[in-house]
């Protein structure tokens, strides 16, 4: 018989499931319906059970972020994106039922469900066989002056407070240099900009006109060996004001979280990507009582992706707010005073600085 669960009961539950759910997605999707399930290291792809479709690709569930669609009939749209979603769709019940149904399913009861304090404490210890290599900060000592984000209307203190510099050895040779740190302000990686332009004829980057395929198509590049998922870039610099605004700026990458920096916006971090893991949540629920998230994507086309890919996940712990740019200019791609007035209509905090607008 199953016991009766209180409003904090449920949602505790919903959270350890959602944990064990991430770990083990095909056991869900296999109890579902869903046969024949592929994964590609990203997303899991198969026919859709919940139309009966017989198109292998046409369902897919994303790996991290646990949202789900249908790409032939649009399922999803019935009800929702999130996994719980698709197990009310499935199972034809509601949400409580749904979270019951999926804990039974993997074993989740009063007994064992973790908070998420507890949580962030094992993941503490788990994690520290899989922490980042820490850099000699003797390293940027390599780096050599370059006045390319001069000349994208950063100032000289932005690029010092940075740490950038241009590379002329190694795997980001000739790439634009930012440090990544991790929490504790130690280097644990390093992401690098490609200083040349973007052709439109051979969708390389290069200057000059002769294409060749020797130009490298990758804007930016990480370092090699370095864990993502175990940073949010620029937090070592925003936490205390984080901490004291109750409230983080969500974009998703270095130039972005610059300009933002430059104008005054100092609770600002980066995800290093459109698609946030749970161990980046964790960082953000270590800082305290977090009110506000504000996700600030780039504007790849008209879509969102950063605001896509993470609001549901997000959404569980924090409020989300949609800053979304009108306009092909992504924030890092603006001018001061153009980001200045972008930020000013809305509710994020903003220190009063001097800056170049």
């Amino acid at each position: 018989m199953q016991p009766k669960l209180g409003i904090s009961e449920i949602k505790r539950l919903r959270r350890s499931t959602t944990e064990r759910i991430r770990n083990n997605p095909e056991l869900l999707l296999s109890n579902l319906g869903f046969v024949d399930v592929m994964y590609n290291g990203v997303f899991f792809s198969a026919a859709c059970a919940v139309h009966g479709g017989d198109n292998t690709t046409a369902f897919c569930l994303y790996a991290d972020s646990l949202i789900w669609n249908c790409h032939t009939h649009d399922c999803a749209s019935k009800l929702g994106h999130g996994i719980f979603d698709l197990i009310m769709l499935m199972k034809d019940v509601g949400l409580k039922d749904a979270i019951i149904y999926a804990s039974n399913l993997y074993g989740v009861n009063g007994n064992n469900m973790e908070s998420i304090e507890e949580k962030i404490q094992k993941e503490k210890i788990s994690s520290r066989a899989r922490d980042n290599k820490i850099f000699d900060p003797a390293v940027l000592d390599r780096l050599v002056p370059n006045n390319y984000f001069l000349k994208r209307g950063f100032s000289e203190e932005t690029t010092k407070t940075f740490q950038c510099g241009f590379a002329t050895t190694g795997q980001l040779n000739n790439r634009m240099i930012v440090p990544i740190h991790n929490p504790s302000g130690g280097i644990v990686g390093f992401s690098g900009r490609t200083i040349f332009n973007h052709c439109e004829k051979c969708g390389r980057f290069h200057n000059g006109n002769q294409c060749r395929s020797i130009y490298t198509k990758i804007k930016w590049k990480n370092s090699k060996g370095m864990i993502k998922s175990n940073i949010l870039f620029n937090l070592h610099r925003a936490r205390k004001y984080i901490e004291a605004n109750k409230e983080v700026v969500l974009v998703e990458g270095p130039i972005d979280t610059m300009r933002l920096w430059q104008i005054g916006v100092r609770t600002c971090v980066a995800a290093l990507g459109t698609k946030l893991h749970v161990k980046q949540i964790k960082l953000l629920l270590s800082l305290g009582q977090i009110k506000t998230v504000y996700i600030l994507s780039d504007n790849d086309d008209g879509i969102s992706r950063l605001y896509d890919n993470n609001v549901e996940l997000i959404s569980k712990y924090f409020d989300v707010i949609h800053l979304k740019i009108r306009g092909k200019k992504d924030i890092g791609e603006m001018t001061d005073q153009r980001a200045s007035k972008f930020i000013r209509v809305t509710n994020v905090k903003m220190e009063d600085i001097t800056c170049a607008i």
